[in-house]
């Protein structure tokens, strides 16, 4: 796969803390379910992983919402049924040293949290 395989080149991430809204480049990106795809969007020297909507904008980055902290955006998790399934940290912060690619049923330092459409906690595992 190559830039010739995709639509977008750059998405627009929504305002972080009071600032503008920022273009960014798609640096990779999973396929559209339920209305968005995962993406990871490069711009400034950071990085951010998100969800895009077809229109070219992000909906909303996990990262950004309170008590999230998502331990391994690189499977870019995509949404099934209205929902996605995130591994991210007990402690809304750092996820330690675990490896989080092996789709385990429990971890250490993080647990599984889904979030539906809107970027909002459904469900959340009980540790």
């Amino acid at each position: 796969m190559d830039s010739n395989d995709f639509v977008f080149d750059d998405v627009t991430l929504p305002a972080a803390d009071g600032g503008a809204p920022v273009r960014a480049e798609i640096g990779s990106a999973g396929s559209f379910h339920d209305g968005l795809a995962p993406v990871v969007a490069e711009y400034e020297g950071a990085r951010e992983f998100g969800y895009m909507t077809r229109e070219g904008d992000v909906a909303f980055v996990p990262d950004r919402i309170e008590g999230i902290a998502v331990c391994d955006a690189r499977p870019k998790p995509e949404f099934h049924n209205g929902l996605v399934r995130l591994v991210v940290a007990d402690n809304g912060e750092s996820c330690g040293e675990e490896r989080y690619l092996d789709g385990e049923p429990d971890y250490d330092a993080a647990h599984y949290v889904y979030l539906d459409t809107q970027g909002q906690v459904a469900l959340q595992q009980d540790k």
